[in-house]
């Protein structure tokens, strides 16, 4: 029997309660024929709230978890300027090579900074396209 690749993958998204992240993941889990491992959720990565103003261990897990992962997606919305924990995630992936696949959440415009493999829609098809394209798997 076929055994699908395993796709490591990072999700910078400006919260784990946003309605695109949920979307994201579900249309993660529904997807037939594409398997995947989180090391972005709320399990791996521990809530503003929850770092309790400990923020410099936070962005240590947030380092390791992205080191771990073969590529980020990054959930384009226009809180990405003024969210300095996302624009550190997509720094820090841009500057350890790690592919970074945009999908542009609500038609906002690409910052020049932003160095991506892909920029795509928020369709199932885009998404596991670029991922299985730009991204190594296990």
């Amino acid at each position: 029997m076929y055994s699908y690749p395993t796709y490591d993958i990072y999700i910078c998204h400006s919260s784990i309660y946003s309605e695109n992240y949920r979307k994201l993941i579900k249309l993660f889990n529904s997807g037939k024929g594409f398997c995947y491992r989180c090391h972005s959720d709320e399990a791996a990565l521990p809530s503003m709230k929850k770092a309790r103003g400990n923020f410099t261990e936070m962005y240590k897990k947030m380092q390791r978890n992205i080191n771990a992962s073969d590529c980020i997606i990054l959930l384009l919305d226009k809180s990405f300027m003024k969210n300095d924990r996302i624009r550190f995630e997509a720094d820090y992936a841009a500057a350890a090579g790690k592919p970074i696949i945009v999908v542009n959440t609500d038609g906002s415009e690409m910052p020049e900074e932003l160095h991506c493999a892909a920029e795509v829609n928020f369709s199932a098809e885009e998404i596991f396209c670029a991922v299985r394209q730009h991204c190594r798997s296990k």
